[in-house]
């Protein structure tokens, strides 16, 4: 192996050691995560049915939040201190939505569905990040990527960026039948492109595998 090759060898592991050490970390945050969602979805009915409404007015004890539509604009105070406005008037109606047509059951039903399809995803994601590092961590270690390890843990991440696009499908079904509301599904079609690369990229490096055995098998071969 000439100079080149092995500054390419270098260039490559000290990449993906970084790539390792940075999976790693996203990893830990995303557990770190998990207990705050699974706190939220045991303190949001707990809040949610200490709150009343009553003409666009939120009282959660003795605090009073109130909401007002002023000239397309939502005014948002907190006994009667104004805290925020917010001219989206996407936000304006659903706030105004939930306030009007839903009961504390739907709200909390809704909130609960959220939260645990969140708390299902951050888990995909700590599975794929697994993955992820162990893919980099045998790059960096190892003499070659091309082994059928690498392979298999390629094919994983495919199959949990799949699930990943199918969990917010099946969320946002439910969440449309909890709220009677239209159903709306969007899939990204560069998501589909990434995930067609990633599988592609595992028959690559399968193939760079096969060819690697057949290479070691001739040398073998040429000295027996």
């Amino acid at each position: 192996m000439d100079k080149f090759d092995l500054n390419k060898q270098k260039r490559l592991k000290v990449l993906s050691k970084i790539i390792y050490i940075v999976t790693k970390l996203l990893k830990i945050f995303s557990y770190i995560a998990i207990p705050f969602i699974m706190l939220a979805m045991v303190i949001i009915p707990i809040l949610i049915n200490k709150v009343s409404v009553k003409d666009n007015k939120i009282s959660i004890n003795d605090n009073v939040i109130s909401i007002e539509d002023k000239k397309g604009m939502l005014s948002i105070s907190v006994n009667g201190v104004k805290v925020a406005d917010e001219t989206d008037k996407d936000s304006i109606i659903r706030i105004k939505d939930i306030l009007k047509d839903f009961s504390k059951g739907t709200i909390i039903a809704a909130s609960e569905v959220a939260l645990a399809f969140t708390l299902i995803s951050i888990i995909i994601m700590i599975i794929l990040l697994r993955q992820v590092e162990k893919l980099f961590r045998n790059i960096y270690s190892k003499d070659t990527p091309f082994t059928l390890d690498n392979v298999n843990h390629i094919r994983k991440i495919a199959i949990m960026m799949i699930i990943s696009i199918v969990i917010p499908i099946v969320s946002n079904t439910i969440m449309s039948v909890i709220i009677s509301h239209e159903l709306n599904i969007h899939i990204s079609s560069f998501n589909i492109i990434e995930i067609l690369i990633v599988f592609i990229l595992s028959y690559i490096f399968e193939y760079g595998c096969l060819l690697q055995t057949k290479s070691i098998e001739k040398i073998y071969e040429n000295i027996n």
